[in-house]
């Protein structure tokens, strides 16, 4: 072991200390002590409060077939709820989105099917990170008895980076689902709009509802295809 330099004086430029809990609360002002929205150190689960048993009308289609009757619904569309958070949280890898989706529309057809009783219509997603995986799947949904599909309202992170779903490149998809009458459907999403919002907007004053399908209809469209302005008024 080489002898420690010692024949000029040593700085050190980057060292570190590891903050204790108390650390930038001990001694903050008392009208800052609900500044930050976990206070309490809450993980996410935590911060929903008591949790709540799923009904069981939300797991299986013949309990949710007895919901409907007892609210006297006849028909109902059917989403997923972790569908939209999945495209976004693994955007930056189309492949594994794209492998994703698919996965969870197998299940659902599965567990669920996509038209059950002609009450229940569950709809599949249609990811367009690649128009060609997304043709694909338009053709599988349609095999396996789909009704209706979702797709998200907002752009889509493909081979090419950020993309608008209205623009030319995305067409054959639109004509696709022209061609063959598929109902599509927007539900409020997770957009990566968010980033550019939040630089423009008061906190805590975004829609976060109410601009999704707002967004999605106002997207840039170079040459006005009609499956592409027909297809998300579904909605």
């Amino acid at each position: 072991m080489t002898e420690q330099f010692r024949d000029a004086p040593i700085f050190d430029a980057d060292q570190h200390m590891y903050e204790t809990a108390d650390a930038l609360t001990k001694f903050l002002p008392e009208k800052y002590s609900r500044a930050g929205e976990n206070t309490e150190g809450l993980t996410l689960r935590e911060m929903q409060g008591k949790s709540v048993e799923a009904p069981a009308a939300t797991r299986k289609p013949e309990d949710r077939v007895k919901e409907l009757d007892r609210q006297g619904v006849v028909e109902a569309l059917n989403y997923p709820t972790l569908g939209s958070l999945v495209e976004h949280s693994s955007a930056d890898d189309p492949q594994l989105t794209l492998a994703i989706i698919h996965a969870l529309n197998e299940w659902i057809h599965e567990h669920w099917g996509f038209d059950h009783l002609g009450r229940v219509f569950t709809t599949p997603i249609i990811n367009l990170s690649e128009v060609d995986a997304a043709q694909r799947e338009l053709e599988w949904v349609l095999d396996h008895g789909a009704k209706v599909a979702l797709i998200k309202p907002g752009p889509v992170n493909g081979l090419h980076g950020w993309l608008s779903p209205a623009l030319p490149e995305f067409d054959p998809l639109w004509r696709d689902i022209e061609a063959v009458g598929l109902p599509i459907v927007l539900h409020a999403s997770y957009p990566p709009l968010d980033d550019y919002v939040n630089k423009w907007e008061p906190p805590r004053t975004y829609d976060f509802i109410g601009d999704n399908a707002r967004r999605f209809m106002g997207l840039p469209i170079a040459n006005p295809d009609p499956a592409a302005l027909r297809a998300p008024a579904h909605a």
